[in-house]
């Protein structure tokens, strides 16, 4: 039996959901396959200052809103070293892991979120590896609050990820056993 990579299954899905000839129908199942469950890693970042960091989307959507750096694990990848990466390309800080948030699914979709608590040991907002952020910020919670309020944010879920940061125990680092992502 062969084994097929995430790579093979997304490019082959692609190819599929390229032949369906009405917009509205390619677009409808796009998303109901985005709907599938999905786990995404990255960290809250604070300072000497206790505000914590997040990114702000260029693209999209959500192009504008702020987040929590954060994205989709890699084939073969583990969930610190996709943290440290998410964390490098979103915001070109390098970071050190020290603690882990509870994990939680946080939004309407299946996306599950698991955050580590990280402190930048290196890197600076001009190191940033991808686009896909047009800045990076240091907030305050009230600020986060107001940015929720003014609908500043990209979904609930990065409101959440600051209160699950703010008011549960940080847990030691091997709390999740390291395994590699590979596609079942």
């Amino acid at each position: 039996m062969k084994t097929f990579t995430a790579k093979d299954v997304d490019k082959k899905l692609t190819e599929l959901i390229e032949t369906i000839n009405e917009k509205d129908l390619r677009e409808a199942v796009r998303q109901r396959l985005k709907r599938n469950f999905h786990l995404v890693t990255g960290a809250i970042l604070t300072n000497d200052e206790n505000k914590i960091c997040l990114v702000q989307e260029a693209k999209g959507p959500w192009a504008g809103k702020w987040n929590t750096p954060l994205g989709h694990l890699e084939t073969d990848e583990t969930l610190p070293d996709a943290a440290k990466r998410e964390v490098k390309e979103e915001t070109g800080y390098d970071i050190k892991l020290v603690a882990l948030l509870p994990p939680k699914n946080v939004t309407h979709e299946n996306v599950f979120r698991v955050l580590y608590v990280g402190k930048v040991v290196g890197g600076s907002p001009n190191e940033r590896l991808i686009s896909d952020t047009s800045a990076v910020g240091w907030f305050t919670s009230a600020e986060i609050e107001q940015k929720l309020q003014a609908g500043e944010l990209r979904d609930i879920g990065t409101w959440y990820d600051i209160v699950n940061f703010q008011n549960n125990p940080q847990l030691p680092l091997n709390s999740i056993q390291e395994a590699e992502y590979k596609v079942l």
